[in-house]
């Protein structure tokens, strides 16, 4: 019952993740030839000085992105993935209510979040701009989209199995004694 508020609790998280300046996405500018951002995607999102993305940016940029964002007081404009993720887990939780009300058998709710969120975590991974987190094939597959595909294969086979046997279970007939 408790795992359908999970997806909002973390979409609120996310936002938090905003706040901090940590989770942040790819880049999404183009640098002009008088060293000024322009952002490529409506609703990029930029960093001041203080957050995690800045810090971290800062060291990892070519010299001509970092004395533009020196220059302006904050990061490149970046995709706002953790804003995109917070509506993504709205939308998972509005589909595990939707799973919850019409359910075939105990436990599927919780699967269906396994196979979700994981799923839904591996395409954002490809539009994070915060490589610390880890590859096991640089640039190609991170840990958490290694991680997600694992949980969401391991969801999808326990549904199918505990489907069939509930449908079995349900097709025994048990004759008059």
């Amino acid at each position: 019952m408790c795992i359908v508020g999970l997806p909002l609790a973390a979409g609120f998280g996310r936002l938090g993740c905003v706040a901090a300046g940590c989770c942040w996405g790819d880049a999404a500018y183009t640098l002009d030839l008088d060293g000024h951002f322009h952002s490529t995607i409506p609703l990029a999102i930029e960093f001041p000085k203080g957050a995690l993305a800045y810090q971290s940016l800062i060291t990892t940029v070519d010299s001509d992105v970092a004395s533009a964002m020196k220059a302006a007081g904050h990061t490149a404009p970046l995709v706002p993935i953790q804003l995109i993720d917070a509506l993504g887990e709205v939308g998972i939780f509005f589909t595990l209510m939707f799973v919850r009300s019409r359910k075939w058998f105990h436990g599927q709710v919780l699967l269906t979040y396994g196979l979700l969120y994981p799923i839904w975590r591996t395409v954002l991974e490809m539009f994070r701009g915060d490589g610390e987190r880890g590859y096991l094939i640089p640039g190609v597959l991170s840990t958490s989209q290694f991680i997600s595909l694992c949980v969401a294969l391991a969801s999808l086979i326990a549904i199918f199995v505990i489907r069939r046997r509930t449908l079995a279970r349900s097709q025994v007939v048990v004759p008059p004694t």
